[in-house]
């Protein structure tokens, strides 16, 4: 389990760019390395034969993902490749083989509620420490913070964005790697901080967790991101489903309350936010990803299955900020059909984990959290090019290391198909 807490612990209070001092570089990040580890350990734990752990079933969809990866790293090595593209190619393999140990350890160990709740308040506290240091960095006492956190034995391999401007006013990152980024992982953590605040075992916990989760909601228009603000609604609106009656009212009527205090208090802010929204079709920034789709989709359609490779990067001049649209033409229908089984197949086992516990239960709350973070983040990788960036790759396999969390299974791993029944007359 340390291996596990520290990741989850550190997921949110490290940047992606700060790493250990040595040749790994972007590879030697504590996150990646914590990764790497867990991923032995499950191999080894695995190639025991006489005291095999099976995971939950969530292992095959992270499991399936690995495959599809390697696979396009295979195809992408059909074409010529210059040695900075061959390392990004090899990046791109490793941080999902990490993300995966961490997925699977997760699956094997984690198979109560108590221990899933400590990793998801680790989750919850680093939320918080990052909104702080967004309104620190909103406020012009710090800038970046990696700078601020660097040790003698830590090094940034990129550099930090810090504080940009957008209309006039401080856009910031937090302790993430970018404004957009700070944003759609606080959305994606909320259901969960939600889930926190009517099912934590302690009263102190639960309004710790309500007051975390109303700190995150007051941070996320912060990063001043479309993404962000569509991200908080999907999250929200789903976890919702999961929810009582009466939490659900709880929710929007704070929701609402600070909504309407943010218009009397920061009308700046939500002025800014509004201009964002209603006038997204011409702002520049969207104009110059949209002048791009006519030679992506050309590069599309000259290798449909297996994808470009590294011609995609090569001969597009804007980013794209769209994941899906991205790994489609770098990787292909294979390779997007990846996409899809990761996000798309973790939120459908987590909603349909859910439907499988009684009504208002923890467990049950705890898998229509993690079914709303995984189509957050689903829905974000329509406007966000999730994969480049480091925790906003990383909340996709924390999350999935939990779904399923509850539901009974037999010895082999598989789901008990008798506990939707023997639930029930435990619940009434």
């Amino acid at each position: 389990m340390a291996v596990l807490w520290c990741a989850y612990a550190l997921f949110l209070i490290l940047p992606g760019e700060l790493a250990l001092v040595g040749p790994l570089r972007s590879n030697g990040t504590p996150l990646r390395l914590l990764g790497l580890l867990a991923f032995f350990l499950v191999l080894a734990a695995f190639l025991r034969v006489d005291e095999r752990r099976w995971p939950r079933p969530v292992a095959a969809i992270a499991v399936a993902y690995l495959a599809f990866i390697v696979f396009a790293w295979a195809t992408a090595h059909l074409h010529t490749m210059t040695g900075p593209e061959s390392a990004e190619i090899n990046r791109s393999v490793l941080i999902v083989v990490s993300g995966t140990g961490l997925a699977l350890l997760a699956a094997s160990i984690v198979d109560d509620l108590r221990l899933a709740h400590v990793l998801v308040g680790l989750l919850a506290v680093g939320a918080v420490v990052c909104v702080s240091v967004g309104a620190l960095q909103y406020f012009g006492v710090i800038n970046a913070w990696s700078e601020v956190i660097r040790l003698p034995f830590t090094t940034t391999v990129v550099p930090p964005m810090g504080v940009v401007d957008r209309l006039g006013m401080n856009r910031v990152s937090g302790s993430t790697s970018s404004p957009l980024e700070y944003s759609v992982v606080l959305a994606i953590v909320l259901p969960l901080m939600i889930h926190l605040a009517v099912h934590a075992r302690s009263k102190a916990a639960r309004l710790g967790a309500a007051a975390g989760a109303v700190v995150v909601l007051l941070g996320i228009p912060l990063g001043f991101s479309r993404s962000g603000l569509l991200t908080v609604v999907v999250t929200t609106c789903v976890m919702l489903v999961f929810l009582r009656p009466a939490h659900r009212w709880t929710v929007l009527v704070i929701g609402a309350a600070i909504a309407v205090g943010g218009v009397v208090l920061a009308p700046e802010i939500v002025g800014i936010l509004s201009d964002l929204v209603l006038n997204s079709s011409s702002d520049n920034s969207i104009q110059g990803r949209l002048n791009d789709y006519s030679s992506v989709i050309a590069q599309f359609e000259e290798s449909p299955w297996l994808g470009n490779g590294p011609l995609f990067e090569r001969t597009t001049v804007s980013v794209l900020d769209n994941q899906w649209l991205g790994t489609l033409v770098r990787d292909g229908l294979v390779g997007m059909l990846g996409m899809v089984v990761l996000l798309g197949g973790g939120a459908a086992l987590a909603a349909h984990s859910a439907s499988r516990l009684p009504r208002g239960s923890a467990e049950r709350s705890l898998n229509g959290a993690l079914c709303a973070g995984l189509l957050g983040l689903g829905v974000a990788a329509g406007t966000f090019d999730i994969f480049s960036f480091q925790q906003a790759t990383f909340i996709a396999f924390l999350l999935l290391g939990l779904v399923g969390i509850g539901v009974p299974r037999r010895r082999d791993g598989a789901p008990d198909a008798a506990a939707p029944a023997e639930q029930a007359s435990r619940a009434a």
